[in-house]
């Protein structure tokens, strides 16, 4: 019951209730009044109203209070549902706990998550709930979410929204289903089926197909972070490729070039010119190995949670300084400590990293700075060296140099801008800004890594 009818209720028993005793007193009381029945039968209809009006009051709140927390079990429910696709869990269990949640509380025998296939496949069973006799096709266990049953061309087939083949007939007396919309395209379905015959309400609907959103959510976030991680990992290729294409393939063309001359001096005899030239070799190669060497601890390098930034930073630059011989710091201005998203740390990171590669290849400096300072509308980091410097105009962003275009990408990327200074014999600083509003909780932790 609504409470404006609960209200309209608390109205109107009370006047039929006094309308019936005035209609007592005048029938039945005035001929008795001033005699000890007719107050007693006074006292026993009024005592007869006022049980039965808190009777059906009382009822009426209790049913209501059941009905109070049944939502509030479908809320507490369907938020934990929430917070699971919110923290990214394993789909697969998002989906379970899905289909677990669609039979309990609709109270179903079974309950059961199909998928389209494309062209034409027609409904396959992912997930289901109840009796094992219930299903045609009980599915195996699924390590991994089959995503390749996700067909984004699929358009709205009549396959969806028809009883799922792979519940048994027996168990179809009483059928609900609802389809899973994503964008345009209906993937699938959620349904619910029992043995006996009832009728569903619209709030059971409401809810199967508040159920199947959430389930269509989940898909469409797995499907999402499956794309995200195969771009990350054509993007990683690229790069990769494109620095090896910069420095170690150009080195061993240059040493094949150097071979094919020591050769050509060697057949003559020039043998002080050989040796000058196997020098070079052997200082190219060098060169060669210290790149590879310290592209492998690049990738190696990753941001964890507990570290952050900060510890990241910490470590990656005493293992620079071990293999590269140049002593290097980091600053962090203040107490603060920027919290970055994840994305966010691993690109600017991989800048800081190809920052200092520079000035191990090129600064002929012995010392660098990082610096990490919080400013009034951003966040700023630097890296920073007292060697040669150069003038910025001789900059060309399409050559492989100094990788300024790669580092200004992967920046851009994440909300923020970079800025390079430098004149010859001054060294260089390269700046990273970064808005607040590409920070997590306003970019600070008041808590910085020891």
């Amino acid at each position: 019951m609504s409470l404006g009818r609960l209200k309209w209720l608390t109205i109107i028993l009370p006047l039929i209730f006094f309308a019936a005793i005035q209609l007592c007193v005048i029938l039945v009381l005035e001929p008795l009044l001033g005699s000890p029945a007719g107050h007693w039968l006074a006292f026993a209809i009024i005592a007869v109203g006022v049980i039965v009006f808190s009777s059906t009051v009382f009822r009426v709140l209790g049913e209501m209070q059941r009905k109070i927390l049944k939502q509030n079990e479908e809320a507490k429910a369907l938020h934990e549902i929430g917070l699971e696709i919110a923290s990214l869990q394993d789909v697969q269990k998002i989906l379970r706990s899905i289909v677990e949640q669609a039979r309990g509380m609709l109270g179903s025998e079974t309950a059961a998550l199909c998928l389209a296939g494309g062209n034409g496949a027609g409904l396959t069973l992912v997930d289901c709930s109840g009796p094992a006799e219930a299903f045609q096709r009980l599915p195996a266990h699924v390590p991994s979410f089959p995503l390749a049953l996700l067909d984004e061309s699929l358009s709205p087939s009549p396959l969806v929204g028809a009883p799922c083949t792979a519940i048994d007939g027996r168990y179809r007396a009483c059928h609900l289903s609802a389809p899973l919309i994503v964008g345009n395209s209906r993937i699938g379905e959620l349904c619910v089926s029992s043995r006996a015959t009832r009728q569903f309400s619209e709030q059971q609907r409401g809810l199967l197909a508040g159920l199947a959103d959430m389930a269509a959510i989940a898909i469409n976030n797995a499907r999402l972070l499956e794309r995200e991680r195969y771009v990350a990992v054509l993007e990683e290729r690229e790069r990769l490729a494109q620095e090896m294409h910069d420095s170690l393939a150009q080195v061993l063309g240059y040493l094949h070039i150097k071979a094919q001359t020591t050769k050509r001096h060697l057949d003559r005899g020039e043998t002080a010119r050989a040796d000058g030239e196997l020098a070079d070799m052997a200082s190219l190669a060098h060169e060669a190995y210290v790149d590879v060497r310290e592209a492998i601890l690049g990738l190696r390098e990753t941001v964890s949670p507990t570290r952050g930034i900060v510890g990241t930073l910490q470590e990656y630059l005493q293992k620079f300084a071990r293999q590269a011989g140049i002593a290097a710091e980091l600053e962090v201005e203040g107490a603060a400590v920027p919290q970055f998203p994840p994305e966010t740390e691993v690109q600017l990171v991989r800048v800081i990293q190809e920052a200092l590669t520079n000035v191990r290849k090129h600064a002929n400096a012995n010392k660098a700075w990082v610096r990490i300072a919080s400013l009034p509308s951003e966040i700023g980091i630097s890296i920073e060296d007292k060697g040669r410097g150069f003038d910025p105009s001789s900059l060309n962003e399409d050559g492989p140099r100094f990788g300024v275009r790669t580092m200004r990408e992967r920046v851009e990327r994440v909300g923020g801008r970079l800025e390079i200074e430098s004149s010859p014999g001054c060294g260089t600083t390269v700046r990273i800004f970064l808005p607040l509003a590409e920070v997590e909780g306003n970019g600070i932790d008041s808590d910085p890594p020891g």
